[in-house]
């Protein structure tokens, strides 16, 4: 809770309630604010909503007693890991990706809730589509044989295009992007049966024609002509950045960002050939319809600076 407003819980990623067995103890929440994902026990679901809130995203109830196993990003497991059951109710929270690597049989845990992509082998929904109590987002399924090999990329990674011939490989491999994958040269030769992005793939346009046809976009794809610039977070962006520059570039921008107010539109149009935006970003009056015109793909919005 906040130390200076005693009662009130703000600004945090997943407020945890899962182990409150009492209005009482509830009763000591004020207010909430500021929070993506609350878990509360089923039981204390309605006196959860007579707390007042403001900008919460998700309230998840759970089972009474339920352990609760929290994740923030991409989480990748395979099939079996899936099949445990403990002694209590198990609730697996992901807020993010939740990337299978192989078929997936049996589910032993309550519920798989969700806040992003889901993504397993073909032949899982059955086993996997009642567990899925609870999903904001896209779930895919993708192309599965016995033996293949299943090459996930998470976090931020920068590959060549030769990379992407999965050389040593088999044709029946998968590749899944649970991060940004950036792409820095031409791909001459796909050995994936399958690319499966979740998160984002920056490549160069010339290599549209040769990734396009095996890609399942489940997150964003960026062809690019301008060299890449990838930024995750929050930052601010100054004049000087972009005098620096000595070529034009792609901005991916993945987060929250601004643009100081005497950032001129003409600099900006000379040194950004495109912009993909997954998140918000805040300029000038003047600005704000340069980065409309030069966004090519947007999850999120564009401001003034003054909102």
């Amino acid at each position: 809770m906040s130390e200076d407003e005693p009662g009130v819980v703000q600004n945090v990623a997943l407020l945890d309630l899962s182990t409150m067995r009492s209005t009482e103890e509830l009763a000591r929440i004020k207010s909430i604010r500021n929070v993506a994902n609350i878990i509360v026990p089923e039981s204390l679901a309605g006196a959860l909503a007579g707390i007042p809130m403001k900008n919460v995203a998700n309230v998840v109830p759970v089972p009474d007693g339920a352990v609760v196993n929290a994740h923030v990003g991409a989480l990748t497991m395979d099939g079996a890991a899936l099949a445990a059951q403990g002694e209590r109710p198990t609730v697996l929270l992901v807020t993010g990706a939740l990337v299978i690597t192989s078929p997936v049989q049996r589910v032993g845990i309550h519920s798989i809730l969700t806040v992003g992509a889901v993504v397993a082998p073909e032949g899982s929904e059955a086993a996997l589509t009642p567990a899925l109590r609870r999903t904001v987002g896209r779930v895919a399924y993708y192309p599965w044989v016995e033996g293949q090999a299943v090459r996930v990329f998470q976090g931020d990674t920068r590959v060549k295009g030769e990379i992407l011939a999965n050389a040593g490989g088999g044709p029946d491999d998968i590749a899944i992007v649970a991060g940004t994958l950036v792409v820095t040269g031409p791909v001459p030769r796909l050995g994936f049966r399958r690319i499966v992005v979740v998160g984002a793939m920056v490549a160069p346009e010339e290599s549209e024609l040769v990734l396009g046809p095996a890609l399942t976009t489940v997150g964003s794809a960026v062809w690019y002509t301008a060299p890449p610039r990838v930024f995750n977070g929050a930052d601010r962006f100054t004049a000087g950045f972009f005098e620096l520059l000595d070529e034009p570039i792609t901005l991916v921008l993945d987060g929250a960002f601004e643009f100081d107010a005497d950032v001129p539109a003409h600099l900006v149009r000379e040194k950004v050939a495109a912009i993909a935006l997954n998140g918000a970003v805040k300029a000038s009056r003047d600005l704000v319809p340069v980065l409309q015109l030069l966004t090519v793909q947007k999850q999120g919005v564009i401001g003034t600076l003054d909102e």
